[in-house]
């Protein structure tokens, strides 16, 4: 048995009033919070810093490729019919698509929490958990883009600028609220703000690292797909939507990651603790 800082979540001796990694004092409050300080090894999730947390995404990523291609692929699927249809067909499809997106994005946030709780993804499961929080997690998306989109407008006279990566970034783990604490809407908005409390240039550091390393791979695979519509413009079309499919869980499943993160250094957070969340979440889909 060990004791953890429930701020940094680093292991500190059993009789510390003081964690030595982040200084943080170890009160008998701080202590009940992250479920007496004290928990089994093998309940343990780790504290990861930024270059953990990326290698364990292209790791999990690697070792479930399968079900998370599927999962990015269902939105997909309807960009493209939205495509090859006529103008009011296309409209719809073009509707379903974002709100398929949207849920996906969801059962991604599921599948996540089932690798790292030690279960095989079950598709079936992520995406039933998604479509009961649906509602909630369409209005969580539209409060936030109209948020953001308040932010960009106002950045047109220059003080936005800071304010809209601050709500981006306070606001970032909006979904997995929603999805995996089944919070309202408004809920949230503010429970994720509490999570980046204190947090905020870290989360936004990480954040920028998998927007670059997105970019990075969106350029990999759109130049030979460029090249190839130089040939044929139908199998680039084709190939696209798939290209993307392939890279967008990157940014999900290191999202995800960061945001159980959070939840060690801020709360202790333990195996035991996200296997009753997820008892929970089945409770309510069956």
């Amino acid at each position: 048995m060990r004791k953890y800082c429930p701020n940094c979540g680093r292991p500190v001796s059993l009789d510390a009033s003081i964690c030595a990694a982040c200084g943080s004092t170890l009160t008998a409050e701080s202590d009940a919070h992250s479920e007496a300080g004290i928990v089994d090894d093998s309940e343990r999730i780790p504290a990861r810093d930024m270059g953990e947390i990326i290698s364990e995404t292209f790791d999990l990523y690697r070792d479930n490729f399968k079900p998370f291609l599927i999962i990015a692929m269902a939105p997909q699927i309807f960009g493209v019919l939205a495509s090859f249809t006529p103008t009011a067909l296309s409209v719809v499809f073009s509707i379903v698509a974002v709100v398929v997106s949207v849920v996906a994005s969801g059962a991604a946030i599921v599948a996540v929490a089932q690798v790292v709780s030690g279960l095989e993804i079950d598709l079936q499961y992520c995406f039933s958990v998604a479509l009961a929080r649906s509602a909630n997690l369409i209005v969580a998306v539209i409060i936030l883009v109209m948020a953001l989109i308040g932010a960009a407008v106002l950045a047109l006279i220059v003080v936005g600028i800071p304010l809209l990566f601050y709500l981006a970034v306070i606001w970032v783990f909006v979904a997995h609220a929603v999805i995996l604490e089944k919070d309202s809407p408004i809920l949230a908005l503010g429970r994720s703000r509490l999570l980046v409390r204190g947090s905020w240039w870290r989360v936004f550091g990480i954040l920028i690292v998998f927007v670059l390393i997105f970019i990075g791979l969106a350029i990999a695979v759109g130049i030979p797909i460029s090249l190839l519509s130089l040939v044929s413009d139908p199998a680039a079309f084709l190939i696209s939507p798939i290209a993307f499919a392939v890279i967008a869980p990157i940014t999900y499943i290191g999202l995800t990651l960061l945001y159980f993160d959070l939840r060690v250094r801020k709360e202790g957070f333990t195996l035991t603790t996200l296997e009753d969340q997820m008892r929970r979440l089945s409770s309510k889909t069956q």
